[in-house]
């Protein structure tokens, strides 16, 4: 499964400043292409309609999506203009990266059992520093030092092969990308 390396990746530093960023951005730059990935966090719906605002005030057609893995806009005056969005997990429910990251995690792994484990002993015991909403945080976090190389970045993880692609959503996510960013 590879993915053409025709696009940048920009990191607006969280979802307060994707608002300022993205129009900035796209403007500016000239591209015929964006996307946007952020987490759903507790406001799927609402994260929806943040972006599509945007996305219309980019006079980008919003009323419909080319794909229902993701979503994909056409430019309303420039046919071969396009803008996407992808909501972390799965375009379907609450959630974040972590949570995306969390079906990465080949099936028959032995040693997440072992973090569960250990996360629910320091929450019994009080230990724990993370709030509740944050535990996907510290799971996958965990189970990542926990592995050869120890703390890897999830790209690096996914390169090292301890997360694996085979997944119907990594799938679902990377054919999103291609469909927004893959020019015929």
């Amino acid at each position: 499964m590879s993915i053409q390396e025709n696009f940048q990746i920009i990191d607006c530093k969280g979802f307060n400043n994707v608002k300022k960023n993205i129009p900035l951005i796209y403007k500016g730059s000239g591209v015929k292409r964006i996307g946007i990935v952020i987490d759903a966090n507790s406001n799927f719906t609402e994260r929806i309609q943040f972006v599509k605002t945007i996305l219309k005030n980019l006079e980008f057609n919003t009323d419909t999506s080319e794909t229902k893995h993701g979503f994909i806009f056409k430019h309303t005056f420039d046919e071969e203009k396009r803008a996407g969005f992808w909501i972390m997990p799965d375009n379907k429910q609450d959630g974040k990266l972590e949570d995306f990251i969390r079906f990465l995690v080949p099936d028959d792994d032995q040693l997440m059992p072992y973090v569960d484990k250990a996360l629910s002993e320091i929450e019994i015991k009080g230990l724990n520093k993370y709030k509740p909403k944050d535990k996907i945080e510290a799971q996958i976090h965990t189970w990542l030092a926990w592995q050869e190389k120890p703390g890897l970045p999830f790209g690096l993880a996914i390169a090292s092969k301890f997360l694996s692609t085979e997944s119907p959503l990594c799938n679902q996510f990377v054919s999103w990308i291609k469909n927004l960013f893959e020019v015929s």
